[in-house]
């Protein structure tokens, strides 16, 4: 019986015996990934099952996990490049639909009220801008109405937002009411901005979000001296950003925000004193972010995330005292230190820093923060401890640190931060107990996995009603899980998998009718599942690999799209798919023991508790002992009280004897 854990080891390593996933609906790589980073689930890396227990080095397998989330979040661009194709096909037929409504009402052809249909070979519907869209816009314009008496201003916007409609593909734009239409003033043209886009007859906004905008972002775009905000998000605009932008002197808002640009960020636009706002994430800028930035005394909000730039952050940046806003997510090769000095900048909510390569301490300074209310520096290499001084910043709602090399205790000055929802401190090196006050804050998420930590779970959790997630797997925590953890309500997720923990799993289970996810694996949890989870009609995911639980899995939980359990072990789970297993009894395969010698030394007697003296072998051992088996059987009755009473195996001496004797005989 002694080996019988082993031969179970070898027989799942060899493939065997294992664990047995029932799943009727897949999850793919990129769904499950991105669910993790919007919902903050627990799920499990396959980096980590493949390579942790080949005990390579942390740094090592942190590099191996980037690789694997950057591959899923560039499968995720191209998904969403997919669904957006999707979605412009849906709206180019819904577009075909309505004109051929329109054409059957009003008996013209569909063409004169939108132009053209969209090339059927491109479900984009781009069309290319070429180096004659000013010559196109000329050749309009000289045969707009009294175009000789026009003011040249008048005739610069003219030409400008016709030169913008050839160069974007105008054609192909899902709207363009008016647009070219001599008979309409050009601030009547479709446009999107929410009030009027003209102040008097001057072109001041220009909103085209979605539009099927193609081709290019036009250096004439400066012709519109005027322009105080250009939005042209969620299109498919190539090309760069041209420099003669830094023209446009009395533009506020500049949005290029997911499209397929290239090229760096103009330095020229350092000179742009006006802007408040600058947004251009999800294209393919390269290059640093330009020093001359810093110059945007009125910057209010920095996003160029989900780029390719790289380099250190300018500390000219800390000079931006209206930022609220400093969003470099998902950049891979930005480095280097943060300067302080942004940290500390006195407007600043949203702080965004996830997904790159900067190397630095959480300054102290950050309790002098007084606005701070959004922190995203996962995925780094912040280092060192989490400083207590944290606490004083009471704006802050979200702290999201995971991924990175930090160290020591969690503070627990985070028990002041009242507002705090969400907690994220998985995958560093955080060492000690968690603060028994966190648990009374509103938090949302509370993910604290892959670290060191210590302790049992408190009775104080069921003082957390409002969790939604809980991550605590890969850590050092012991105890069982108590009655209390039914109160929590809200709780959709709950990872525990890969702690010391042990005990049964509680009925109050059955209470979190919200539960979506349960991770339990890897953990000696024991006895029956009980028949409360049966009620658990929202689960989704419930692991339990590799753990002591027994008996018949309660049927409804056999219609979960993601179960998994080890089955094929003897008492084990068994169930949905899975045939029991009784429980081994003692093999009954003989067991030859080494002879034994046929004279023994005289016992030494030692006083016992009645002043008698008594053998070393809890008896007196005299004379000779033969070395035959049924001799052997009577000195270890004579030795063992236990064993007085059973009969000699006829030769033949059971395991279970075996161990008894050998117990008792050499020693335990």
């Amino acid at each position: 019986m002694r080996a019988f854990p082993v031969v179970l080891l070898a027989l799942n390593w060899l493939g065997i015996i294992g664990s047995t996933s029932h799943a009727t609906n897949a999850v793919n790589i990129p769904d499950a990934y991105l669910r993790r980073q919007i919902h903050g689930r627990a799920v499990p890396s396959s980096i980590n099952k493949e390579f942790k227990n080949k005990h390579i080095s942390r740094d090592k397998r942190r590099e191996l996990e980037r690789d694997e989330k950057r591959q899923r979040l560039h499968e995720l661009r191209e998904l969403k490049k997919q669904d957006a194709e999707r979605r412009q096909k849906d709206r180019l037929e819904r577009r075909n639909l309505l004109e051929q409504q329109n054409a059957d009402l009003l008996h013209i052809p569909p063409k004169s009220l939108y132009g053209p249909p969209a090339p059927k070979h491109s479900v984009r519907g781009l069309q290319t801008a070429t180096s004659n869209h000013m010559q196109s816009a000329e050749t309009w314009l000289a045969s707009y109405p009294n175009s000789t008496t026009l003011s040249n201003n008048v005739r610069q916007q003219l030409l400008a937002m016709a030169a913008f409609h050839y160069a974007t593909g105008g054609k192909n734009w899902f709207l363009r009411k008016n647009w070219l239409n001599e008979t309409v003033h050009e601030c009547q043209w479709y446009n999107q901005a929410e009030e009027d886009s003209c102040l008097g007859k001057t072109i001041v906004e220009l909103e085209l979000q979605g539009n099927n905008l193609g081709g290019i972002l036009m250096s004439e775009i400066s012709m519109l001296e005027s322009l105080q905000k250009l939005d042209i998000e969620d299109n498919f605009i190539r090309g760069t950003i041209p420099t003669e932008i830094a023209q446009l002197y009395t533009l506020n808002d500049i949005n290029v925000e997911e499209n397929l640009m290239v090229g760096p960020i103009p330095s020229e636009m350092g000179s742009m004193l006006t802007l408040e706002e600058i947004l251009i994430k999800e294209n393919a800028f390269t290059g640093t972010i330009p020093t001359q930035l810093g110059q945007l005394v009125n910057l209010e909000e920095f996003d160029v995330s989900e780029n390719q730039l790289w380099g250190t952050l300018p500390p000219h940046m800390g000079n931006l005292t209206f930022l609220e806003v400093f969003d470099v997510y998902f950049n891979f090769e930005l480095n280097g230190t943060v300067p302080t000095s942004i940290w500390l900048l006195p407007n600043l909510e949203e702080f965004n820093l996830e997904f790159n390569y900067f190397r630095d301490t959480i300054p102290t300074q950050i309790g002098f923060s007084t606005s701070l209310a959004y922190i995203y520096i996962q995925d780094n290499y912040f280092y060192g401890p989490i400083p207590s001084e944290i606490g004083n910043v009471r704006t802050l709602i979200d702290i999201e640190f995971e991924d990175n090399e930090l160290l020591g205790t969690i503070p627990t000055e985070l028990l002041l931060l009242t507002n705090l929802k969400t907690l994220k401190l998985d995958d560093n090196l955080l060492t000690g107990s968690v603060p028994l006050g966190l648990w009374t804050l509103n938090l949302t998420f509370m993910e604290l996995a892959e670290n060191q930590l210590t302790g049992s779970l408190p009775l104080q959790m069921g003082l957390s009603t409002a969790m939604t997630v809980l991550g605590l797997s890969e850590n050092q925590f012991t105890g069982t899980i108590p009655e209390v953890v039914g109160l929590m309500s809200s709780l959709e997720s709950l990872d525990l998998r890969m702690n010391p923990m042990r005990g049964s799993l509680p009925g109050a289970f059955g209470e979190l009718t919200a539960l979506q996810e349960l991770y339990l694996s890897n953990v000696a949890f024991t006895g029956s599942i009980p028949l409360e989870f049966a009620s658990l009609s929202s689960l989704e995911v419930l692991h339990l690999e590799n753990t002591r639980l027994t008996g018949l899995i309660p049927a409804p939980l056999c219609n979960i799209a993601d179960l998994a359990f080890t089955c094929g072990i003897p008492g084990g789970l068994c169930g949905c798919g899975c045939v029991c297993v009784a429980p081994t009894e003692a093999p009954t395969t003989p067991v030859t023991l080494p002879p034994v010698p046929a004279t023994l030394p005289p016992a030494t007697a030692a006083p016992s508790a009645d002043g008698t003296a008594a053998g070393t072998l809890g008896g007196t051992l005299n004379g000779t002992i033969d070395g035959t088996m049924n001799s052997t059987w009577a000195a270890s009755t004579s030795a063992s009280p236990e064993l007085t009473g059973l009969e000699p195996p006829g030769g033949e001496v059971a395991v279970q004897a075996a161990e008894n004797f050998d117990e008792n005989f050499f020693g335990k």
